[in-house]
């Protein structure tokens, strides 16, 4: 049985090959690869949602992220092994996020709010 959910993170990344093999990537996590910045905090999955959606601070920062994640965390220690997860990626055409898979190159990745 899963823990209760008690917060729900917006995290905002950039990822300079997301469909690279994340299992096989050197260095994904160094400075020219990788950025992550949290933005956000919500008590339901729907606020969240509504607020990526929505876009109202403009998570894309003129390019500088191209990923969002939200993460559903519960109390305790390593709180989220990556089974909560709601993946977006910016379409710059058309300034809006929309739902994507994981990207490949943070398959074996859990926890971005940090």
């Amino acid at each position: 049985m899963d823990p209760e959910i008690a917060i729900y993170t917006i995290t905002s990344l950039w990822v300079k090959n997301p469909d690279a093999d994340g299992m096989k990537t050197h260095g994904l996590f160094s400075d020219e690869n990788y950025r992550s910045r949290l933005v956000g905090f919500y008590k339901t999955l729907e606020a969240a949602q509504k607020c990526v959606v929505e876009d109202h601070p403009h998570f894309d920062e003129c390019g500088y992220y191209n990923l969002i994640v939200i993460e559903g965390l519960w109390e305790g220690c390593y709180p989220g092994l990556g089974d909560h997860e709601w993946w977006y990626k910016h379409d710059y055409e058309n300034r809006q996020w929309v739902p994507c898979e994981k990207p490949n190159a943070l398959k074996g990745t859990v926890n971005f709010y940090g």
